[in-house]
C-alpha cells in the first residue's frame, strides 16, 4: 500500500512513504479416445454451491468479488482417478462472526505528515479513547467494529518530534459486514498487526524477523526469515496461507560501498562515478527507517544531504537533512555524499516517473551481487537457511501461530474483532494419478521414468520419430583444441546415432578466426553459403562451438539463423564438451543430449505419450518482455498440428497493451488452425485446448472477456474462409506457477515430504468461484516442492475433470530439452522459451521456414 506524499512537488519528492483408484489409464472407462463422459457428482461445497461456511457454519462466499467466478453452476471440480493419498497444506482455518459490521473511516492529518509509522503513532497513542486500543489503522484508513459519534471526528494531538499542534481529522467513509470482499482487508491488516506485535518487521507486503538473522560472514550479509500471508475464502471456509520467505540483506550501507569504491579507485572520482553507476544501478535497496524497498535509478553526484527542496505543506524550502530528521528522526551524519534517485511507476498515463531522492548512508542494498551468485560456497550456505524441507515449513508455521497466539495483545485484539484461527495445518485429500508410459521408436520400446525421469531409458528405446543428421554444418574456433572437440563430437553423434537408428553423415567443417561476434556472423554466413555452392543443397543444420557464454554473440548467430538466413542451429559452448578441467566423465551423456536436441530442431521426436484425443489441438500462449522495447512485450504461441502431439508450429508477435494482446491471441489461433488445416488433409481439429501463462489474477475478468472470445471469433474466420460453419470446442486454462500454495505428504505419524509427480488437488485449498485445480508434475529432493495452478475459465469440450487433470500430466511430458516432467504443459514451455529467444536475442520475429519445428 503506497501512501499520497503531498509535502513536494513531483520531482522533487525527498523520500518515498509507505505507502478411487481407477487405474490412471486415460480412456479408461468410457472407451479409447472417448472424453465426452461426465464424472460422477459428489455432494458438499465442491458441487458449485452458491455458499460455503466458515468455522461458525455462515455463508460468506460474499467476500469473492462477483467478477471474478468463472465456475460454472453445480460443478463437482473433484476427480476419482489415481491413488489417495493424505496430505497437509500450509493453510490453518480462520474463525470469524460475520454477523458483526464494520465501519471504514478515512483519517486526514493537518499539517500533513509523510511517515507512516508517526501517523498510526499519533492515532493509536493520542487518540485511543476515540478508536479503541485494537483498531486497525494503515495510516490512512481506519476500522472499527463500532460507528464514530460525530462529535468525535475531529482531535487536535502533538507531534512527537515537533510538538508541534497536529488536526486529526475522522471522517466515515462505508460501512460493511463481514461477508463483503472488503472484509477480507480486515482479516489480512489483523495478521498483520499480529506480525507486529511479536516483533516481525515489514517489508513491501511480507513480515520479517530481523531478530533471528542468519549471517553469511564471507560477504557479510544477512538473511531475515520471514512470512507471506493472504486471508480468502477457499472451497470450505476462509483460511490463512502462511508462506515463508527470506530477504537477503547486506550490512554495510550504500555510503560504506561507495566509500570502499573511492578506495579502490585511488581517489578518482570519475572512475568512482562509473564503477558505481555500473554496479548499483537497477539494484533494490532497503529503507531500514521505514523499511520501505526501492530501485536505484541513479546516484544524483551533484546533490547532498544539505541540498534543498520546497517541501510542500509548510510552502518553504527544507534541506534533506532537516526533512529526514523531521518526519523519522533520523540524523545524517555525512554531508559529502551524493544522493540516490529511486524512479517509481507514473501516478497517471502520460506523467513523468515519481521520484524519490534517498541517503546513501540510511540505504543498504539487498539480494545477491553476481559475485556472491557465482560462489558455491556462500550459494550452499543460504540453500541451508532458504530452502526449507516440508517438516522444517510446518515447524516455522506452527511456531508463527503459537508465539501469536500466546501474545496478550494478539488475544485481545482477535477478541476484540471476535476473529480466531486454528492450531494446525489444514488436512488435504489429495489423488495420485499413475505414472505415464513413454514410447521410443516402436510399440515395444516402451519406458516408465523414475520419479518422472527417464534420462536412462532414452538411449535404448530410440526416438519416436528421428530425423537424420544429413546436410550439416559445424563452425568452431581457429584453434587446436576447438578442432580436437569437434572431431571428438562428430564421432560421438556417430556412435550413438548407430545405437539410435539415426544416420549421421560427415558434416561440411568450418573456422573462425577470432572470437568477436562479428568474426562468427561473418563465418557462419560464409559456411551456409560455401556448403550451398558446393553441395548444391540447403544445409539442414549448422553447429556452432563458441568459447564462452557470451551474449552479444549468440544474439548475433542467433539471429542470423532465425531470420536472415533460416537454418536450425545448435550453439555449444567449448566447456560442456571439453569439460572445466579437460576432464569431462559424462562425455556421452552430453553429447546424447545435445544430439536429440538436434534430432527434435529437425522436426523429429524424441519420444510420445499416449493422448487418445482425435482432431484435437492444444495451444501453449505465454508473454516475455522485450529487453530493447520499452513498453514492449512478446508473444508467443505454440500449437500442436498433428495426431501424436509431437510437433509444434511457432508464432511470435509483439504487443504493448491488453486490446493489441487479445488481437494478437486472434491472429495466432488463425494462423495455428490454418496450419492444422494444411497438415491433416484438410480438416480441422474438433477440439481446441488453450494453456494460457502470464496471467495475474487481476487479469482473469479480462481473458475470460476477451481472449476467449477472441479464439472463438479467429475460428469463426478460418471457417468463413473455407466456406463452412466451424464452432470447435474450446477449453481455455489460466495456468499459474507462481502460488504460495504448498502441499505435503503425510509419511506415518508425525513426518512430511514432498508428494510424488502426478499429485493433484482439487479440493479443500481451491477457490469456490473458479474450476480450478493444483499439480505437483515434477519430483523434488531439496526444499519443498511449489505445484501449479491450472484454472479453467472456459469450457465446452464435455471433458470431466479428471480428463483434465491426465491431459496436464501427460503435457508435461512432452518437453523435449529435459527427460523428464517440466513444470507446466510442453507447449507452454516451448511458448515461454521462444518468447524468451525472441525478446532477449532476435527482436524480430523468426523466419516462417522454421515455425514447424522447435528451432
Amino acid at each position: 500500500m503506497h501512501d499520497k506524499v503531498n509535502d513536494a512537488p513531483q520531482g522533487s519528492r525527498p523520500s518515498s512513504t509507505e505507502t478411487s483408484n481407477s487405474g490412471g489409464g486415460f480412456g479408461r472407462g468410457s472407451g479409447a479416445g472417448d472424453f465426452s463422459s461426465k464424472g460422477g457428482s459428489h455432494s458438499g461445497s465442491n458441487s458449485g454451491t452458491v455458499g460455503s461456511s466458515t468455522g461458525k457454519g455462515k455463508k460468506d462466499l460474499g467476500t469473492v468479488h462477483r467478477d471474478l467466478f468463472t465456475r460454472p453452476q453445480g460443478l463437482d471440480k473433484r476427480g476419482k482417478m489415481g491413488r489417495a493419498v493424505a496430505c497437509n497444506a500450509n493453510f490453518v482455518e480462520i474463525i470469524s462472526d460475520i454477523d458483526r459490521p464494520i465501519h471504514q473511516l478515512h483519517v486526514g492529518f493537518e499539517p500533513e505528515i509523510d511517515a507512516k509509522q508517526m501517523r498510526i503513532d499519533l492515532v493509536r497513542e493520542q487518540c485511543v479513547d476515540i478508536v479503541g486500543e485494537h483498531c486497525i489503522f494503515d495510516g490512512m484508513i481506519l476500522y472499527i467494529p463500532h460507528s464514530l459519534p460525530p462529535e468525535n471526528s475531529k482531535r487536535v494531538v502533538k507531534h512527537k518530534i515537533t510538538g508541534g499542534d497536529v488536526t486529526v481529522t475522522f471522517r466515515p467513509s462505508v460501512t460493511f459486514g463481514r461477508n463483503d470482499p472488503q472484509a477480507i482487508n480486515i482479516y489480512n491488516l489483523l495478521i498483520r498487526e499480529a506480525f507486529k506485535a511479536i516483533g516481525f518487521v515489514q517489508v513491501q507486503r511480507n513480515f520479517f524477523d530481523p531478530g533471528r538473522a542468519n549471517l553469511v560472514k564471507e560477504w557479510d550479509v544477512e538473511v531475515w526469515p520471514g512470512y507471506e500471508t493472504a486471508v480468502r475464502m477457499y472451497e470450505e471456509q476462509m483460511m490463512l496461507c502462511i508462506e515463508n520467505r527470506f530477504k537477503v540483506l547486506r550490512r554495510a550501507t550504500v555510503f560504506q560501498q561507495l566509500v570502499s569504491e573511492f578506495k579502490r579507485a585511488s581517489g578518482n572520482m570519475e572512475l568512482v562515478k562509473t564503477n558505481c553507476d555500473h554496479t548499483y544501478t537497477g539494484s533494490t535497496i532497503l529503507t531500514l527507517y521505514n523499511n520501505r524497498m526501492h530501485r536505484l535509478s541513479r546516484f544524483e553526484w551533484d546533490m547532498n544531504p544539505m541540498s534543498q527542496f520546497h517541501h510542500a505543506a509548510t510552502d518553504t524550502k527544507m534541506s534533506f537533512v532537516d526533512y529526514f530528521k523531521t518526519q523519522y528522526g533520523v540524523t545524517i551524519q555525512n554531508m559529502d555524499q551524493p544522493l540516490i534517485v529511486s524512479e517509481g511507476k507514473p501516478k497517471q498515463p502520460g506523467e513523468d516517473p515519481q521520484v524519490t531522492y534517498l541517503v546513501p548512508e540510511l540505504c543498504n542494498c539487498t539480494g545477491l551481487a553476481d559475485s556472491m551468485r557465482k560462489d558455491f560456497k556462500t550459494m550452499r550456505v543460504l540453500s541451508d537457511f532458504t530452502r526449507l524441507s516440508p517438516d522444517r515449513r510446518r515447524d516455522s508455521t506452527l511456531k508463527f501461530i503459537a508465539n501469536a497466539k500466546a501474545n496478550d495483545h494478539v488475544a485481545k485484539m482477535f477478541n476484540f474483532w471476535k476473529v480466531d484461527f486454528g492450531n494446525s495445518l489444514v488436512d488435504l485429500p489429495c489423488r495420485q494419478l499413475e505414472p505415464e508410459t513413454l514410447f521410443g521408436k516402436g510399440p515395444t520400446f516402451s519406458y516408465k521414468g523414475h520419479n518422472a525421469e527417464w534420462a536412462k531409458d532414452v538411449k535404448q528405446a530410440g526416438n519416436f520419430r528421428t530425423v537424420n543428421l544429413n546436410d550439416w554444418i559445424i563452425v568452431c574456433p581457429d584453434m587446436p583444441k576447438a578442432f580436437d572437440e569437434a572431431f571428438k563430437f562428430i564421432k560421438e553423434c556417430n556412435t550413438l546415432g548407430r545405437t539410435m537408428q539415426m544416420d549421421v553423415s560427415d558434416p561440411f567443417k568450418w573456422k573462425v578466426d577470432n572470437p568477436q561476434a562479428t568474426a562468427y556472423h561473418e563465418a557462419t554466413k560464409t559456411a551456409v553459403e560455401n556448403f550451398q555452392k558446393e553441395t548444391g543443397k540447403k544445409a539442414k543444420m549448422v553447429v556452432v562451438i563458441v568459447n564462452d557464454d557470451n551474449k552479444t554473440r549468440y544474439d548475433t548467430v542467433k539471429k542470423l539463423l532465425c531470420h536472415d538466413m533460416p537454418v536450425p542451429s545448435q550453439i555449444v559452448k567449448l566447456e560442456t564438451l571439453a569439460g572445466k578441467a579437460g576432464i569431462n566423465k559424462n562425455y556421452s551423456s552430453i553429447v546424447l543430449k545435445i544430439l536429440l536436441q538436434i534430432n527434435c530442431k529437425l522436426g523429429g521426436a524424441i519420444w510420445k505419450v499416449a493422448i487418445p484425443l482425435e482432431k484435437t489441438m492444444i495451444v501453449g500462449y505465454d508473454l516475455y518482455h522485450d529487453s530493447t522495447m520499452k513498453g514492449k512485450t512478446v508473444g508467443a504461441c505454440c500449437s500442436s498440428f498433428d495426431k501424436d502431439f509431437t510437433k509444434w508450429y511457432s508464432q511470435t508477435l509483439p504487443h504493448s497493451n491488453p486490446v493489441e494482446l487479445g488481437d494478437n491471441l486472434r491472429k495466432f489461433t488463425r494462423k495455428a488452425l490454418q496450419k492444422y488445416h494444411e497438415d491433416n488433409n484438410g480438416e480441422l481439429p474438433g477440439r481446441i485446448f488453450v494453456y494460457r501463462d502470464g496471467c495475474g489474477d487481476g487479469q482473469i475478468p479480462y481473458v475470460r472477456d476477451t481472449e476467449v472470445r477472441q479464439v472463438q471469433e479467429a475460428a469463426a474466420e478460418v471457417g468463413k474462409a473455407l466456406n463452412i460453419e466451424y464452432t470447435p470446442k474450446l477449453a481455455f486454462t489460466i495456468i499459474t506457477k507462481k502460488v504460495n500454495m504448498r502441499v505435503f505428504k503425510k509419511v506415518g505419524a508425525t513426518d512430511l515430504k514432498n508428494p510424488d509427480p502426478g499429485t493433484v488437488v482439487d479440493s479443500v485449498v481451491t477457490r469456490p468461484e473458479r474450476y480450478d485445480f493444483y499439480m505437483v508434475p515434477q519430483f523434488v529432493n531439496q526444499g519443498t516442492v511449489t505445484p501449479v495452478c491450472y484454472n479453467i475459465i472456459h469450457d465446452t469440450t464435455g471433458m470431466p475433470p479428471d480428463r483434465h487433470h491426465q491431459l496436464a500430466f501427460k503435457l508435461c511430458h512432452l518437453y523435449y530439452n529435459w527427460q523428464g516432467t517440466v513444470r507446466v504443459p510442453a507447449p507452454c514451455q516451448y511458448a515461454h522459451k521462444l518468447a524468451f529467444l525472441v525478446a532477449q536475442s532476435l527482436h524480430e520475429d523468426s523466419n516462417d521456414a522454421l515455425k514447424d519445428k522447435l528451432f
